[in-house]
């Protein structure tokens, strides 16, 4: 079982998550439960094509309290996810202990490459690195 290093953390971490199946995201997010929870889930396939840069940046504005990270599927290309890194990056947002919002890219094709169990321990990893979480 993961736990999260930060001793003051009682709560998940929570995350804005850009993917490109809804339903996808959710399955993920139970793997991730209880150190982790989407605060927003925006997609780029339908039934629920939420995702554009207008919505990004309107949540990254409107969720309170705000996510402390963001988590992009490796169903964005590397030119999507650099450029939504540095969205958040310009923004200089900080969360509540004062920390920037963090930033994880799933790289593109590992859903492929490794399977749905594969994909879940890179998402696990990357998460952990990030949050310093160990899983």
């Amino acid at each position: 079982m993961a736990r999260s290093c930060s001793l003051l953390k009682n709560e998940p971490h929570r995350l804005l998550c850009l993917g490109a199946h809804y339903d996808m995201a959710l399955r993920l997010q139970q793997k991730l439960a209880p150190h982790f929870t989407y605060c927003a889930i925006l997609t780029k396939v339908e039934p629920k094509r939420t995702y554009s840069l207008d919505h990004f940046e309107l949540l990254l504005d409107a969720l309170y309290p705000p996510p402390e990270g963001v988590i992009v599927g490796g169903g964005f290309s590397d030119e999507e996810g650099e450029e939504l890194r540095r969205r958040v990056e310009a923004r200089r947002d900080r969360v509540e202990d004062g920390e920037p919002v963090r930033f994880v890219k799933v790289p593109a094709g590992t859903l492929e490459r490794a399977g749905p169990e594969g994909l879940v321990a890179t998402i696990m990893g990357l998460l952990g690195e990030a949050f310093n979480v160990e899983w």
